[in-house]
């Protein structure tokens, strides 16, 4: 079981890093100033677009296979639709404004619900349950598209979605 646990980290420790690569990114923007926003903004769509297709790529996919883990998958789908309407709100209203203000709180409010369930509740399942080849299959396959993703449109790797009623 050990040699299960230590494999599980890969994938898991590569999401919480990007987990913690979002919430560092939104420090910055908290601490910036307006000219600087902007760009973070830009960095910080990219990396939660990023993170968020190859979760729902490679990892949700088949943790929806477990019935333990069904509902907290399909919870995490619902976090992503939730995140990705917000940052489509911040991207229509002017960096700064009360509007935006007012979203990118909402942004990590959500953002940290989200992490927070994946981190504790999901991730932890998920390490117990998958096989070591899935763990690694899961592990080459997102950073074999991370490698890529400089080269491709940072962050928009485009993956179809399933309607919610096939999830």
């Amino acid at each position: 079981m050990a040699t299960r646990q230590a494999q599980g980290q890969d994938v898991f420790q590569i999401l919480k890093q990007d987990h913690r690569t979002v919430t560092s990114i939104m420090e910055e923007i908290r601490d910036a100033e307006q000219a600087q926003k902007e760009a973070l903004c830009s960095r910080l769509e990219n990396e939660l677009n990023q993170h968020m297709n190859l979760e729902e790529k490679y990892v949700y996919p088949i943790l929806l296979d477990f019935e333990e883990l069904s509902e907290l998958i399909q919870d995490a789908y619902t976090d992503h639709d939730d995140l990705k309407d917000i940052l489509e709100q911040m991207a229509d209203q002017d960096v700064g404004s009360e509007e935006w203000e007012s979203n990118f709180l909402a942004l990590e409010d959500a953002k940290e619900d989200h992490v927070d369930t994946e981190e504790n509740e999901v991730f932890p399942q998920a390490i117990e349950l998958l096989s070591q080849d899935q763990v690694r299959q899961i592990t080459d396959q997102i950073m074999s598209e991370k490698q890529r993703a400089p080269q491709t449109a940072q962050g928009k790797i485009s993956q179809p979605r399933q309607p919610r009623a096939e999830r």
